[in-house]
């Protein structure tokens, strides 16, 4: 979803076909959740969502049918300056999750 944001229990809930308003003081979903959530909707077993979520973080592209795609994005190393001194330094290469939402999700969004 959004950088440094948790996905609320109310969002996760529509995305997989419970409608329920959004209510902000809801708590975060844990992992626990989002791997239950998933099995349910897609009719699989937990061990199967946890394998496909290993596969991601391998890199390998992980579809979900009406939902969306994860995949890691590689970031090459860069240099950057640091603010205060004006000094360049070095930002190393990193591994990224990447996420491309559904048609079927962003039309339920917007909504």
């Amino acid at each position: 979803m959004f950088r440094n944001q948790h996905i609320p229990r109310s969002t996760a809930a529509g995305m997989f076909g419970k409608q329920r308003a959004f209510k902000a003081d809801e708590c975060a979903m844990t992992g626990n959740e989002l791997i239950e959530a998933v099995a349910t909707q897609q009719a699989a077993t937990k061990s199967d969502v946890k394998k496909i979520i290993d596969a991601a973080a391998w890199g390998e592209e992980v579809s979900i049918a009406g939902f969306g795609k994860f995949k890691v994005n590689q970031s090459a190393a860069q240099v950057g300056r640091i603010p205060r001194t004006g000094d360049p330094m070095t930002i190393p290469a990193s591994r990224k999750v990447g996420f491309q939402p559904a048609k079927a999700l962003k039309d339920k969004v917007n909504s």
